[in-house]
């Protein structure tokens, strides 16, 4: 069902499980410009938000909500770029107060990515840094691996586009050069363009 031009609602019903999930998918071209841009806006997303503007409290929030569960994923599909935020909470249904957290769960939701935490026109520096910091060590770690770099090999010698040679958690060199005003006009852009999909 659209909800408004761009912006796509799917409900998937189950009663056999005891969690719910939602999915709210960002898609984008696959870009060099944006894909550095896209992984630290959502790492920034995972770690706190203006509501809950560090890591503990963040994840203090989380577990009193049930242990909601809280992440951000990324991959690829051909020419398509996607930033996942998932959440993962316990069924109304099971819960003594009935039909309160999946209320306060759209909320935390909302307060994640219309309240990031930021300092004016950009992400707050001291989480940046701390989470560009994490992201390149991850890389890092990932060209330590043999077959990561056998891989990134061929996708060099396969692709002629350049954009399908990067891996969808871009390369050391782009992540390098983010700041925290570039990571989010990033982020902006993508809550303005790109196609977003829900699916509760």
């Amino acid at each position: 069902m659209e909800l408004v031009s761009g912006v796509d609602l799917h409900f998937i019903t189950s009663k056999k499980f005891k969690t719910n999930r939602i999915k709210i998918r960002f898609s984008a071209p696959m870009s060099m410009d944006t894909i550095a841009g896209r992984v630290l806006a959502a790492n920034m997303l995972e770690t706190a938000n203006e509501i809950y503007p560090t890591s503990q409290i963040f994840r203090e929030r989380l577990a009193n909500l049930y242990g909601a569960n809280f992440s951000t994923r990324l991959s690829r599909r051909g020419l398509i770029h996607y930033v996942d935020l998932d959440v993962s909470f316990v069924s109304d249904a099971f819960l003594s107060r009935k039909n309160t957290l999946t209320g306060e769960i759209l909320n935390f939701l909302k307060d994640s990515l219309l309240k990031p935490l930021v300092d004016g026109r950009a992400f707050n520096r001291t989480v940046f840094e701390v989470e560009k910091k994490n992201a390149l060590n991850d890389l890092k770690a990932e060209i330590e691996d043999h077959f990561y770099h056998a891989h990134q090999e061929l996708n060099k010698l396969f692709y002629t586009k350049q954009d399908m040679q990067i891996p969808h958690f871009a390369t050391l060199d782009l992540v390098e050069k983010e700041t925290p005003e570039s990571s989010f006009a990033v982020f902006q852009e993508m809550l303005q363009n790109d196609k977003i999909d829900i699916f509760l």
